[in-house]
């Protein structure tokens, strides 16, 4: 085995490495229970979101206001919701992004989901290419799908981060 290849295949371990940490720490700060809190909604705010695009389409977003934080909901809990009614939310512990909410009528969390894709499925993915990249080296070329994984991981990790 010539010597550049080993320390090749080094460098692409300890890169691989790296990314299954990030991913791993980026789902575990969504798994473990973060702080819990209870506020009463201030307001809930409804903005339409237009679409700059052949249809002009567009959709309503939604933000409850507590006196504490400010947060994007999905419809479902915007329309549930009232202000000066309690909520209930999870806040993860390193990235302090909100991880659920609840409205303290119904018995149902709500997961954003944004939050839902960046902290659960945008890691998991990537670790699924890692895992099968090997496996099916010949029949298709997974090193493309690994990298732009892994740039996708790293931007989310940089959001979570800097937001």
């Amino acid at each position: 085995m010539d010597p550049s290849d080993a320390q090749s295949r080094k460098r692409k371990l300890l890169v691989n490495a790296f990314f299954v940490f990030v991913a791993l720490f980026v789902v575990m700060d969504f798994a473990i229970p973060g702080k819990v809190a209870e506020d009463h909604i201030l307001r809930i705010q409804r903005q339409v979101q237009k679409h700059n695009n052949a249809a002009r389409g567009f959709h309503y977003s939604h933000r409850l206001v507590t006196a504490h934080r400010v947060f994007s909901v999905s419809e479902e809990v915007a329309q549930r919701a009232e202000a000066g009614a309690p909520i209930v939310y999870s806040v993860s512990r390193v990235f302090d992004e909100l991880n659920w909410c609840r409205v303290p009528s119904t018995d149902a969390r709500s997961y954003y989901s944004l939050r839902w894709l960046s902290a659960v499925l945008l890691p998991l993915l990537t670790l699924a290419a890692m895992f099968f990249e090997p496996r099916y080296k010949g029949a298709v070329e997974m090193g493309i799908v690994v990298f732009v994984f892994q740039v996708l991981l790293l931007a989310d990790v940089l959001f979570l981060l800097l937001r």
